[in-house]
Order: structure tokens, then C-alpha cells, then sequence
């Protein structure tokens, strides 16, 4: 399989709801192979438009009496 075909599972994948094993199987990729090409496409361009952790910000409760 090409970079092309990688890249187009790669962003199909990312707009699935799906786990990444859930994706390869239903896909019949091979699993390491999909990690790899992951793993490789998103350290040259950003693969989701949206972050892997979004920052969250906790205060404590206001006490009223």
C-alpha cells in the first residue's frame, strides 16, 4: 500500500467514531502498519483539526449561605 492509501484511511479514520483496532479490522488493515502510518503522517501535518486533549479549567464550589 502506498502513502496516498495511508493517508486516506488515516483521515477517514479520523472522522469515524471508531477505535483505532476497530477501524483496522472493519478496514482489514494490518494493525502495526496502521499505527506506523499514523504515527508518521501526524508528525508531518496535522491529521485532526481538533487536539488530543483540550485544556480544562476547575474551580471550586462557591459556598452559600
Amino acid at each position: 500500500m502506498h502513502q496516498q492509501q495511508w493517508q486516506s484511511h488515516v483521515r477517514t479514520y479520523e472522522k469515524s467514531s471508531q477505535s483505532k483496532r476497530a477501524y483496522t479490522r472493519k478496514h482489514n488493515l494490518n494493525y502495526s502498519q496502521f499505527l506506523y502510518w499514523y504515527r508518521k503522517l501526524s508528525e508531518q501535518t496535522s491529521v485532526s483539526d481538533t487536539p488530543d486533549f483540550v485544556p480544562v479549567d476547575i474551580k471550586s464550589p462557591v459556598a452559600t449561605t
